[in-house]
């Protein structure tokens, strides 16, 4: 009588190269998932940069607000945070913060119009907030209208 042997087809499990194939797969989508990370991590610098700044803006706003009118042009008008002599006293604590929060070569400015589109009493407030960030020199222009009360 003769034997015969019979081989098993239904093996189960994975090859070597399935294997690999899978792990190659594995390792792209952590690769991609650190680098999606990474990212994030550098715009929420930007997205923190951009609301300190537009609370700087906010800050000299108050503080312009806060003066009467006639003083406020004259006291807060061409203020650059890198020229010394253009910060008044009332101001210098607001440009130390600007430098503070936003980094070295950053700025802060003011600029007003008076008589803004034809009207007495009606002032033009700019600041603008300047910064860098990864080489690139980022910029927030916030504008508002002051008016003088019963002009």
């Amino acid at each position: 009588m003769m034997r015969t042997t019979r081989r098993a087809t239904d093996e189960s499990g994975f090859s070597l190269v399935e294997l690999m194939v899978a792990m190659g797969f594995i390792a792209a989508g952590i690769l991609s998932l650190g680098q999606l990370f990474v990212m994030s991590v550098k715009h929420a610098d930007v997205g923190r940069k951009d609301t300190v700044a537009m609370n700087l803006a906010s800050e000299i706003i108050e503080r312009m607000r806060s003066e009467k009118y006639d003083t406020m042009v004259g006291t807060f008008d061409n203020i650059d945070t890198r020229v010394t002599a253009s910060i008044p006293a009332k101001s210098r604590d607001w440009a130390s913060h600007v430098t503070t929060l936003l980094g070295n070569g950053s700025r802060g400015r003011v600029d007003i119009t008076n008589n803004a589109e034809g009207r007495n009493g009606l002032a033009r407030v700019d600041v603008i907030m300047s910064w860098v960030d990864r080489g690139d020199t980022l910029n927030l222009t916030t504008t508002v209208f002051v008016s003088k009360m019963g002009a």
